[in-house]
């Protein structure tokens, strides 16, 4: 069963994930929710943070933009291809999907993080 709650943004600055960095990159065109860059004021930000804990892996969503997002790349089970060409390190040219643990993509795990998501959506939407 998934835990899913709101509560404040973690103070760690990525914007997408509670392990991984900020959803950019490529991609935009397919699934087009970027974040706004962390201020660390909560004054500025007060926007709650969306989680998702489903699989063993947390989810940390600044807005519901970002869950349909997430979403849409769950539900498919292929993916446009990831190469890109690189203007420097890799880990700055990553894509926010290129983050996630690839389990995470296994049929089984799918489904799981597909129903997840969509309660949210539902709960937040």
């Amino acid at each position: 069963m998934a835990r899913i709650w709101k509560g404040q943004r973690s103070d760690s600055g990525n914007p997408y994930m509670v392990w991984g960095g900020p959803m950019t990159g490529g991609l935009e065109s397919h699934y087009p929710a970027t974040p706004p860059a962390p201020s660390r004021d909560p004054k500025l930000d007060p926007d709650p943070a969306y989680f998702v804990c489903v699989a063993g892996f947390t989810f940390e969503f600044w807005s519901v933009s970002q869950i349909e997002a997430a979403l849409d790349f769950y539900r498919a089970k292929t993916h446009p291809s990831s190469r890109m060409p690189t203007w420097g390190e890799h880990d700055v040219t990553q894509r926010w999907y290129e983050r996630l643990p690839m389990y995470l993509q296994e049929n089984s795990k799918r489904e799981k993080v597909v129903k997840a998501l969509e309660r949210a959506l539902k709960e937040f939407g």
